[in-house]
């Protein structure tokens, strides 16, 4: 009987589990043992490496590794460890020890970090911008970090803790309302675009870790019209032009209908042309939209007739010849140029409407 139970207090328990988590969230790891823990140790390993992470004996701290640095906590009583603001290089495996009066244990656990999709805010230059802490409000205990970069790491914004906000160098026009614990950029600028994290605690105990992604964008400008004539026809091309910008898109509208548009990054003036009926000059505008303004330039405003108005009208017959031609004139830029007599336009289904 002795010989049993010497067996059984000796036997090496291991326990295996894997955890899948997002960036900037925390892990706790429990060693799941039962009975009075004695003394534990935790190692990582990553790349085939091995380091000892931390070591208690008799409930003391004897060994803390600088790895996870002040991220690293843990709990003397049941051997578990906590690793706050995790990053993608935290994945990795973490192998507990354990010493207790009724054995020895091993617990794995394989940890996989993925990168969490920023909140994205798209804001005017010189507007405001509210940044969403996830808490709808404080109570005692809360206390909160915002800092400045991809990471959590970054550096420090603005702070909350004891009802009292503290700020960082730097960062004049940014608010932190103290009863969500939102932040706020004042007349945003330009350079203010980029990434921002925000962590949540209460009671020190980690509550919400969230990324933002500014972006920053000009209001766009008035698209302008140009006419450009085609004696020969009874045709004549309209070419509208605007200065472009970041995720800006220029589209050729009849009525809400979208006919053409265009959208390119690499070019500082963005030109989209296209032939008009003068019948329907009405019914066509110009719109230059970017995700925070939108500027339109109807075509009647900007239009005369390409050709005289005693001009009369073309036999049947010719004006058919003249629509089957259309579909395979060509611009300045040398693409097909649509045939847009006889479209259907109740049919369409059109999108990006205003």
């Amino acid at each position: 009987m002795k010989l049993v139970t010497f067996f059984m207090l000796s036997f090496l328990c291991c326990q295996a589990s894997a955890v899948s988590k997002q960036e900037g969230q925390t892990a706790t790891f429990h060693a799941k043992t039962t009975g009075h823990v004695s003394s534990y140790h935790w190692n990582f390993t990553q790349n085939n490496e091995t380091e000892e992470i931390i070591r208690v004996e008799g409930g003391i701290i004897k060994f803390k590794g600088t790895r996870f640095e002040d991220r690293l906590q843990t709990n003397v009583k049941n051997a578990s460890i906590t690793i706050s603001k995790l990053n993608l290089n935290d994945s990795g495996t973490f192998e507990g020890f354990i010493s207790t009066d009724r054995g020895h244990f091993r617990h794995n656990v394989s940890l996989s970090v993925t990168g969490s999709d920023p909140l994205t805010y798209s804001c005017q230059l010189g507007h405001d911008v509210t940044l969403k802490s996830g808490l709808q409000t404080t109570e005692m205990g809360h206390s909160a970090n915002w800092t400045n970069g991809s990471g959590f790491n970054g550096k420090e914004i603005a702070s909350f803790q004891n009802s009292v906000v503290r700020y960082g160098d730097g960062f004049n026009n940014f608010f932190l309302n103290k009863t969500n614990l939102d932040l706020t950029i004042i007349q945003v600028t330009n350079n203010q675009s980029g990434f921002y994290c925000s962590e949540i605690k209460l009671n020190q105990c980690h509550q919400i870790s969230l990324k933002h992604q500014v972006k920053v964008y000009d209001p766009v400008s008035t698209p302008n019209i140009i006419k450009v004539p085609q004696p020969a026809r009874r045709f004549c091309a309209a070419k509208c032009s605007v200065k472009n910008g970041p995720d800006l898109n220029l589209t050729w509208y009849y009525g809400d209908i979208i006919i053409s548009n265009i959208s390119n990054p690499n070019t500082s003036i963005l030109t989209l042309q296209i032939e008009i009926q003068r019948e329907d000059i009405s019914n066509y505008s110009c719109r230059a939209q970017n995700p925070v303004s939108l500027e339109m330039t109807p075509l009647s405003s900007v239009w005369h007739p390409c050709h005289s108005s005693t001009t009369s009208a073309a036999p049947t017959e010719t004006r058919n010849h003249e629509l089957q031609n259309l579909a395979s004139c060509q611009d300045a830029d040398g693409h097909l140029l649509e045939n847009l007599e006889g479209r259907n336009y109740g049919s369409a289904n059109p999108t990006n409407q205003t």
